[in-house]
């Protein structure tokens, strides 16, 4: 089932982007919103407002690297957990 905007936590933010930074779906080249969205049982709307807080498109993507900072969620501009609607 779909859970709310409400209910994403910086665990499911991690996984998704974990999820699409190192791994390709069976029979695809690339992730897309719907495609993650079953693999991780989240809704397509939630996938998209994750990848858009980090810039994240599969689709244009060869090679991304992402920060191994741990505080990298709170120190992205604009993407803090209040202005992203996601609670820890």
């Amino acid at each position: 089932m779909a859970r709310c905007a409400a209910e994403i936590t910086d665990a499911d933010v991690e996984r998704v982007i974990v999820k699409t930074l190192e791994e390709t779906p069976k029979n695809a080249t690339h992730w897309s919103t719907r495609s993650m969205a079953v693999a991780t049982g989240m809704s397509q709307s939630a996938i998209s407002r994750i990848w858009r807080a980090f810039a994240l498109a599969p689709r244009r993507t060869q090679t991304t690297l992402l920060s191994t900072d741990p505080l990298f969620i709170d120190k992205v501009p604009g993407c803090g957990r209040r202005a992203r609607g996601i609670r820890s």
